[in-house]
This record gives C-alpha cells, sequence and structure tokens, in this order.
C-alpha cells in the first residue's frame, strides 16, 4: 500500500493535481488521457467503443461489396460461357449430322460409280498363266486366239481373234513366276461363252477372273482370303464368290448354297 507524504511530521494527503508527471509533450499527453478516463463517464465509452465497430462494420461491408461485384461479374461470364458452350455444342451436333448425310451421299454416290466400272468391264477378262513373252498387243492378242482355240473351243482361231477388242501383258512381277497375265477386252457374248467354259472346266496351271473397280477388286480379294479359311474348316464343300463380294458355301451332302459373309 503506498503510503502518504510526511511533511514537518504531518501526513500530507496529495491530489492528482500534486502527482508528478513526466515533462514535455508525452507526459501532457498522458496527463490529458488520464483525466479524460478519470472524467469520462462510462456510457461515453461504450459510445466510442461503438463508434470503432461501426468503422470497422463499414470497412468490412466495402471489401464484402467489393467481392460481390467480382462474384457478379464472373457469375455473368459463367453464364455467357455456358451459352457460348452450349452454341458450340449446337454447332458440333449441326456439323456431325451434315457430315454424316454428306459421307452417305458420297457412300451411295461410291458404289453408283463403282457399279458402272463394274456394268462397263462386263467385256474385261484376265487371263493367267498363258505362256509368251510378246510385247506388242498385236501379238497378244495373236497369242490369246491360239490359246482360247486350243483350250475353250467351240471357235476357230481366227473368230476368237475377231472377238479380242484389245489384249496385253501386265506389269512385270518378279514375286510371281510364270509369264505375265494378259489384259482382254473381248466380245460380250463370246467373254461370256469363254467365263462358263473355263468355270466349269479349269485348264491346268492356268485361270482366269473378271476386271472391276479397286474398291469391288479390293471387297473381292478379302473375299478371296476368307473363301480360302472357309474351304479349310469345312472339307468337300464348294465355295464360290458371287458379285460384288458375296462369299456363298455349299457343304457336303448340301444341295443349296448358303450366303455366309459379305464384304
Amino acid at each position: 500500500m503506498t503510503q502518504s507524504p510526511v511533511k514537518d511530521g504531518k501526513a500530507v494527503t496529495r491530489k492528482i493535481n500534486d502527482t508528478s508527471f513526466e515533462e514535455g509533450e508525452a507526459g501532457a499527453s498522458k496527463v490529458q488521457r488520464f483525466e479524460e478516463a478519470a472524467d469520462s463517464p462510462p456510457w461515453a465509452l461504450l459510445l466510442q467503443k461503438m463508434d470503432e465497430v461501426k468503422e470497422e462494420t463499414r470497412a468490412t461491408n466495402e471489401r464484402v461489396d467489393a467481392l460481390a461485384k467480382k462474384v457478379a461479374v464472373l457469375e455473368e461470364k459463367a453464364v455467357e460461357g455456358e451459352e457460348k458452350m452450349e452454341d458450340l455444342q449446337e454447332q458440333v451436333t449441326r456439323l456431325t449430322m451434315e457430315n454424316a448425310t454428306l459421307q452417305g451421299k458420297y457412300d451411295k454416290l461410291r458404289e453408283d460409280l463403282d457399279d458402272q466400272i463394274d456394268r462397263g468391264m462386263r467385256e474385261n477378262i484376265i487371263f493367267y498363266g498363258v505362256a509368251g513373252t510378246e510385247r506388242k498387243w498385236d501379238d497378244t492378242c495373236e497369242v490369246l486366239a491360239k490359246w482360247l482355240y486350243t483350250n475353250v473351243g467351240g471357235k476357230t482361231q481366227k473368230e476368237f481373234d475377231d472377238a479380242i477388242q484389245r489384249a496385253h501383258r501386265g506389269p512385270y512381277n518378279s514375286s510371281k513366276a510364270g509369264p505375265r497375265p494378259i489384259f482382254a477386252k473381248i466380245n460380250f457374248r463370246t467373254a461370256e461363252v469363254i467365263r462358263n467354259k473355263l468355270k466349269f472346266n479349269p485348264v491346268k496351271n492356268a485361270g482366269f477372273s473378271d476386271q472391276f473397280s479397286d474398291t469391288t477388286t479390293a471387297r473381292r480379294n478379302e473375299a478371296l482370303v476368307f473363301r480360302k479359311e472357309l474351304k479349310a474348316k469345312n472339307p468337300n464343300s464348294k465355295a464360290f464368290i458371287s458379285y460384288p463380294a458375296v462369299v456363298k458355301l455349299q457343304k457336303a451332302g448340301e444341295e443349296d448354297y448358303t450366303v455366309v459373309k459379305s464384304f
């Protein structure tokens, strides 16, 4: 407990004004605050505190408003982005449908074109295994006419020669032994006679095939590979490829051919 000062043997009661504080501005400030605190009633202090809280609330509200504006801008951009995305998706869907339509039209045109090419090649036959090394087309026509007269028959060599519109050897292929194939265009009626005769009376080490468009040829090549595998799995069966590339099979003991696969 702080004791009161003594003067002339008597205790002296000190007042606030008698208190010694630091000299200068700092000291005066402390005295002022002390006096204000001592003189201010409790409700004044509460009002001061409320003002401070209001100021902090105002600053916080400003920050919240700023964030709310940013959120609103982002939401607006998000809505615009969603609308753009939906528009792009709609365009993609439309273009996909248009592409599918165009692809369908292209496939139909390609099919019609291949059909026209195939029909135009009904007079074309490729012969394999016909011996000869001639280089001129006229010489090849003569060699083919003689071969047809010998192996097909039914006409004289001159009649076969007259029916051949043109004939030439194919390109040399070092990977394949034997003579080069002969590509010939023959009068349609004579061509059908040749096909039927060679189909049911094949010549040893020789053969023939029809000529088609590139697309049909590719499909028939796939069908040929499949037919070979099919016959290996079904001994004593018969299989052939009908136009354009349909594999049909007749199993041993059966009378009818059954469609197995189309290419």
